[in-house]
């Protein structure tokens, strides 16, 4: 049921014109000196949407629960792609177990459903569209702007005279590796899930309550589960940490396929003396973020390293964002039922490969 739900929604849907909306999915690509270049695969559905049969040190038992699937999740991630295929692929688990307290429902028997992709087909929200429409789901994404729109002119060439500071600045802090975050032990495999179900109504009251943003909430609850992660795992404590912050860009999203993001570069403080203090600070620092234009000039730089060979920009970029600690996005967290397919979701995570360059 839920490949043809697929076939019917994704893989044969179509634009006003009659043109695929997703023939992406079909193509994967080839190198010459040093260059990708598109080409089209030989395509059989089958071959990217089938039951979960990999082997050896990422097989999976049946039944299977949530920490067999943990275990497997850092090697399937940065796992090599068939280089006839287009890279991308549904696993899907039969009998998959959850923990009944975290997911709210009677019934703990469910089925998994792994898609991993290559970040270059498309980017994460591209992917949440997928999920949307192959699901029939209403999802909303958070929304976060960077400048003020609606300027003048003259606020406009000024905001221009000011992207180099804000670039240097950025720069800065994404190459100078001088922060104990950039060296923590972390075991290179290591995947962390953050199970429990946070209120809105919460978010919301406490948005209100102290006159933040609904972002500044949601960055203090994950900084304050990471301090509180390291803690419990006897990993000294940074004062700070260097995040590599994605930003959307849905204006841009002409084409369900493809990437439309920007990326800032933030320095989030770890350590707060109280909680009040580390809502405020991160408050202050996403403000700050929103009148910065350096994202621009970063956007600029990955637009220039893309006329440069791809083992070279691995290392340019593996470069730039060495003092870089964390990588950070939002998606939509769902708890819904399909409207016509009676199909309940009930949890949603993303990974994204550790791999700069890729």
């Amino acid at each position: 049921k839920l490949k043809k739900l697929f076939q019917s929604r994704i893989i044969e849907a179509k634009d006003s014109n009659g043109i695929s909306e997703y023939d992406r999915l079909k193509w994967t690509w080839t190198f010459f000196f040093g260059y990708a270049f598109w080409k089209r695969t030989n395509f059989k559905l089958e071959e990217h949407f089938r039951e979960y049969d990999l082997k050896n040190d990422l097989s999976l038992p049946s039944p299977c629960w949530e920490k067999d699937l943990e275990h497997v999740l850092g090697s399937l991630i940065i796992s090599k792609w068939d280089a006839r295929r287009s890279p991308w692929e549904i696993l899907v688990v039969q009998n998959y177990f959850t923990a009944c307290e975290s997911s709210g429902y009677d019934d703990s028997v469910s089925t998994e459903i792994i898609v991993r992709a290559s970040h270059l087909l498309m980017d994460g929200r591209n992917w949440g569209l997928i999920l949307r429409r192959w699901f029939d789901v209403q999802a909303p994404f958070p929304r976060f702007t960077l400048k003020s729109s609606g300027e003048s002119w003259y606020q406009q060439f000024l905001m221009w005279l000011q992207l180099p500071s804000d670039f240097i600045e950025m720069s800065m802090r994404s190459r100078i590796k001088n922060q104990p975050g950039a060296e923590l032990p972390f075991p290179p495999r290591l995947v962390v899930s953050i199970g429990k179900a946070i209120s809105l109504k919460r978010i919301h009251d406490i948005k209100s309550g102290f006159g933040v943003s609904h972002a500044a909430v949601i960055q203090s609850i994950v900084i304050g589960a990471l301090e509180s992660f390291l803690e419990r795992a006897n990993i000294p404590v940074p004062e700070e940490m260097t995040s590599a912050y994605v930003v959307p860009m849905p204006t841009q999203h002409k084409s369900v396929t493809g990437n439309h993001f920007l990326i800032t570069i933030i320095p989030w403080r770890i350590k707060s003396p109280s909680l009040v203090d580390r809502l405020m600070d991160m408050d202050g620092k996403l403000n700050e973020i929103r009148e910065s234009v350096a994202p621009i000039g970063l956007h600029c730089m990955y637009w220039l390293l893309s006329f440069i060979p791809i083992k070279l920009r691995s290392v340019l970029m593996a470069g730039t964002f060495r003092a870089v600690s964390l990588t950070e996005s939002n998606f939509p967290v769902l708890q819904l039922i399909s409207k016509d397919s009676g199909i309940v979701i009930k949890d949603m995570f993303f990974l994204v490969s550790p791999v700069p360059g890729t």
